[in-house]
């Protein structure tokens, strides 16, 4: 995959401008969903490495317009971090051990 560094001046301008265009979906997104840590600049990079990879996915043939592509391509990536961030609080809740556990294995030794 290609780093978006190295995208030519042409290709930059032209996703520029698609995002532009798709930043409702990334605003309505980010009101869908609640990211701990994320700011304005976060979900704004976000929708722009999800629109340069649906850009890149993206078959006209799909059946799909490119809007509904890019949508969906977004909210799976939003749907990772939430994953990514639910699984670290179920990480914490699987290290706990309850009260009584704890008092038996306490006193056992």
């Amino acid at each position: 995959m290609a780093n978006l560094e190295t995208l030519n001046q042409a290709e930059n301008d032209q996703l520029l401008q698609l995002f532009q265009q798709y930043f409702p979906i990334v605003r309505a997104l980010q009101k869908k969903y609640y990211i701990k840590g994320f700011d304005e600049d976060d979900w704004s990079q976000e929708g722009y490495i999800s629109l340069y990879k649906a850009k890149n996915a993206y078959k006209p043939n799909m059946g799909a317009s490119f809007g509904s592509f890019f949508k969906r391509t977004f909210e799976n990536n939003i749907k990772s971090h939430l994953r990514k961030q639910n699984a670290y609080k179920r990480q914490i809740d699987s290290l706990s051990v309850s009260w009584e556990d704890y008092t038996q294995y306490a006193t056992s030794e």
